[in-house]
C-alpha cells in the first residue's frame, strides 16, 4: 500500500492539505500507541505517510517515485545551485540575504504551483522538481544561516 493509499487519497500531486490533515487525525486516533500499544509500528508509518506527503518537496519526490521515475536520473544542475549559494555567500549583510532568501522563496512557490500544473507530464515534472528541490535545499541552509547570525 502505498502512501496516498493509505490516506484513500488518489494519486495526484495536487492535493487538499487540509483534507490530508484531517484523515491523518482520523487514523492517527486509531492507531496511537496511547490507544494501543499494539500498533506504534502502524503510528510511525502514518507519521512518516504524512510527513512525506504534507511537505510539497517530499511528496514531488514521493509521487516520481511512484510513478516509476528512478530519481538516479535526476543529475539536474548542482552548478545551479553552486551559483545560488556563491551570490548568497557574497552578500554582506543580513538584510540583503533575507531579501535574497525572499526571491528564492517566491521562485520555489512559483515550482511548486509549475510541479501542480505539470504532474500529467511526468519528464516535466521531474524537470521542475530537481529545480525546486535544488531551491528549497539552500532555502534550508541560507535560513538557518541567517537565523543564527541573529
Amino acid at each position: 500500500m502505498n502512501y496516498f493509499e493509505m490516506f484513500g487519497i488518489s494519486l495526484s500531486y495536487k492535493i487538499d492539505e487540509s483534507v490530508l490533515l484531517n484523515l491523518y487525525f482520523k487514523k492517527q486516533a486509531l492507531v496511537h500507541p496511547d490507544i494501543d500499544e499494539s500498533k506504534s509500528d502502524e503510528s510511525a508509518v502514518l507519521n512518516l505517510a504524512y510527513k512525506v506527503l504534507s511537505d510539497p518537496i517530499d511528496r514531488a519526490r514521493y509521487f516520481l517515485e511512484i510513478n516509476g521515475k528512478s530519481m538516479d536520473s535526476c543529475v539536474g544542475s548542482a552548478n545551479e545551485l553552486f551559483q545560488i549559494r556563491e551570490k548568497y555567500d557574497s552578500l554582506s549583510s543580513s538584510v540583503e540575504k533575507k531579501e535574497f532568501i525572499k526571491k528564492y522563496e517566491d521562485e520555489r512557490v512559483k515550482l511548486i504551483t509549475a510541479l501542480e500544473e505539470s504532474e500529467n507530464n511526468l519528464t516535466k515534472f521531474q524537470e521542475i522538481f530537481v529545480s525546486a528541490s535544488f531551491i528549497s535545499s539552500f532555502l534550508k541552509k541560507a535560513t538557518a544561516d541567517v537565523n543564527s547570525r541573529n
